[in-house]
């Protein structure tokens, strides 16, 4: 059966720090007394929001993604990660992996039948930004050139046979108590379900059974960006349909 796209719905997602969050950008060069860890934040020419920060949709769709690896436990005892394969993502010839049906896999071939467009991912994550909300208080701080958005934590590394702290620095954070928002695209085709059914399907098996059961659990109980494990990084999430 040639798979047909059917529909394009739009999941509305909110995160709200409840703690420092970390989303690295990268520096070539680090002035003296500058920040080692600087959080990734829109271009200074950004029409809307010029040097916010905003959460890449590649940094939260890697993150769920890779919990649910975790949890269906389909990582090698080495570390690789989940690729598709026959056995233990098909059932009766039809995807059963969650894994590769809502996240993607590389196209294949099973019995000589190219099936590169049954694996196309399902979910498109786009970039969140900061909420109405604090979009207008990120908007007042830079009207005070004394007050700053972020926040910035001093680390050390502390030598445990000594106890001596070793290799300074300073690391961004955006703090507790701020939220982003942003889209995910749902992509429905005929092969997931009949045309009359495509609102069902998503408040089921998208909004519900994916997201509600697994995906914000896990993050909810895990982190997002760096250094969780020094308590950066913790979060809710809340998902909503968005009304066409």
């Amino acid at each position: 059966m040639a798979v047909r796209l059917l529909a394009i719905k739009k999941l509305k997602i909110t995160i709200t720090l409840k703690t420092g969050l970390h989303i690295g950008s990268s520096k070539e060069n680090i002035a003296i007394g500058d920040i080692d860890n600087s959080v990734v934040k829109l271009i200074d020419l950004h029409p809307d929001l010029p040097g916010a920060p905003y959460i890449p949709g590649s940094s939260l769709k890697g993150k769920l993604r890779s919990l649910l690896e975790l949890k269906k436990g389909v990582i090698s005892p080495g570390g690789s990660v989940h690729t598709f394969s026959k056995e233990h993502c098909l059932q009766d010839g039809k995807l059963k992996c969650e894994i590769c049906k809502f996240f993607g896999t590389a196209p294949t071939k099973i019995d000589g039948e190219n099936l590169k467009d049954t694996f196309i991912s399902r979910l498109v994550f786009e970039d969140l930004y900061l909420s109405k909300e604090w979009q207008k208080i990120y908007h007042e701080i830079r009207q005070n050139p004394w007050l700053d958005f972020t926040e910035i934590k001093a680390e050390n590394t502390i030598n445990r046979q000594t106890g001596k702290a070793a290799n300074p620095r300073l690391t961004e954070r955006v703090p507790a108590g701020v939220s982003f928002e942003g889209f995910v695209l749902v992509k429905v085709f005929n092969t997931d379900t009949e045309e009359g059914k495509v609102d069902e399907y998503v408040e089921r098996e998208v909004k519900q059974k994916l997201f509600e059961q697994n995906l914000i659990p896990l993050l909810e109980n895990d982190y997002l960006g760096g250094n969780g494990t020094r308590g950066y990084g913790r979060v809710t999430m809340k998902v909503e349909i968005e009304d066409d």
